[in-house]
């Protein structure tokens, strides 16, 4: 039944993307509204803004680390180094896979998968385990940073193309420089769970089913 439209989170929906490259439009009741394309920069720049916080705060607690695993700085440093490694590595692949799927469920994908990952790092027993789930963590980040910039430009339209760039840019830039503040605040009000954990709660205020289908670009007027 190809007339009839899926849900961006049913087994029909992730079926059409593999199989057809075809993915579930936004959702009505937002998609028509005048602010639409707010809307979706809005949400798109939270997510820029999780992927950069995660590219900085780690770096504050390598110290902290070091006592908690009795561990050499130069191995506690692949906390910091493994988001890093993942996420550069794992970009051109979800560019590419996002031409062939569609970019709405990778993006919903990674969001998932980075807020899942982030507390995850908060549960983490020892260091190769927190090791692993930072991988997993820049794993997600690689899938929102791979399709934002074409999501904010699909829903911005070639006439707010520039303004809407602007926007994403200056998230990026705010949360790669919040990223030490607040993990700074948060180590010395707390604990380093809560450094590596906090993330998933803001996260999942956050609101991917917003994001637009790549194939259905809302033209700008």
């Amino acid at each position: 039944m190809d007339g009839v439209a899926h849900g961006p989170a049913s087994i029909a929906a992730l079926r059409d993307a593999v199989q057809k490259g075809r993915e579930p439009p936004a959702a009505d009741s937002v998609a028509r509204l005048p602010s639409y394309w707010l809307f979706v920069i809005g949400t798109v720049c939270i997510g820029a803004f999780m992927g950069q916080v995660d590219s900085s705060i780690a770096q504050l607690l390598l110290p902290k680390l070091e006592l908690e695993f009795n561990a050499r700085l130069s191995t506690v440093s692949w906390v910091a180094v493994s988001y890093l490694l993942a996420m550069a590595a794992f970009l051109p692949i979800f560019g590419r896979l996002a031409d062939m799927m569609g970019r709405k469920l990778l993006y919903t994908g990674g969001f998932l998968l980075f807020v899942l990952s982030s507390g995850l790092c908060g549960l983490a027993p020892s260091l190769p385990v927190l090791i692993a789930f930072r991988v997993l963590q820049g794993i997600g980040a690689a899938l929102l940073s791979s399709n934002s910039v074409a999501i904010v430009v699909a829903a911005a339209g070639p006439a707010r193309r520039g303004r809407a760039l602007g926007i994403l840019s200056a998230a990026q830039a705010v949360g790669l420089s919040t990223g030490p503040a607040l993990g700074g605040l948060v180590l010395d009000l707390l604990d380093w769970r809560w450094v590596l954990d906090q993330r998933a709660g803001r996260a999942r205020r956050h609101r991917p089913g917003m994001v637009p289908a790549s194939a259905h670009q809302r033209p700008a007027g």
